[in-house]
């Protein structure tokens, strides 16, 4: 062995041993939770989720994006209650962001479960995570704030005693027949 070889041989396996001892270092990441799996929103109307980013290493703009099948509801991000431009929010480095996700639902959503939204959060780097959320659609009730409702009902509760009081007459007076002339036809 020559004594070239004889130092490089050690160091070589020195520096190996030395390179498995330290770990790799973690590409920088963030993780994307929503604070609750289902919402329920009314049709016309609307409802807040949260979406929780928190950094493990990654830093800069987060783009969002959403898709889900047959999905007709309108979708917007805010940050305490200012509107995202381009869905997009800045996480910090080592830190987190609450990001507000509303969910409009139009009148003509038809009602029931398992509207399917898929939340997607890209970081800079091009690393993405999803989370989804369930949307429940309920169905609206007329609320008795329209005048022309209430006069509505008004009328026809008027005309159901009306009906009821004219039946009872008519009771009351063959009721009176039968009683003084219980064999007369």
């Amino acid at each position: 062995m020559s004594p070239r070889t004889s130092i490089v041989l050690p160091l070589v396996t020195l520096l190996l041993s030395v390179m498995m001892l330290v770990p790799a270092r973690a590409s920088p990441d963030f993780t994307l939770n929503i604070d609750r799996s289902t919402i329920e929103v009314e049709q016309g109307s609307s409802s807040n989720s949260t979406i929780l980013l928190t950094s493990q290493g990654a830093s800069g703009a987060i783009n969002f994006s959403f898709t889900g099948q047959n999905w007709t509801f309108t979708t917007q991000l805010s940050v305490n209650n200012a509107p995202l431009s381009m869905n997009r929010t800045f996480l910090p480095l080592s830190g987190s962001d609450n990001v507000t996700l509303t969910v409009s639902v139009p009148t003509s959503a038809p009602p029931g479960c398992c509207h399917i939204l898929n939340v997607t959060g890209t970081s800079s780097t091009g690393t993405s995570h999803s989370a989804i959320l369930n949307v429940t659609v309920r169905t609206s009730y007329p609320t008795t704030n329209n005048p022309y409702l209430i006069l509505l009902l008004l009328v026809g509760f008027a005309s159901i005693l009306l009906a009821i009081t004219a039946l009872t007459i008519i009771l009351l007076k063959r009721s009176r027949r039968i009683v003084r002339h219980p064999f007369v036809p």
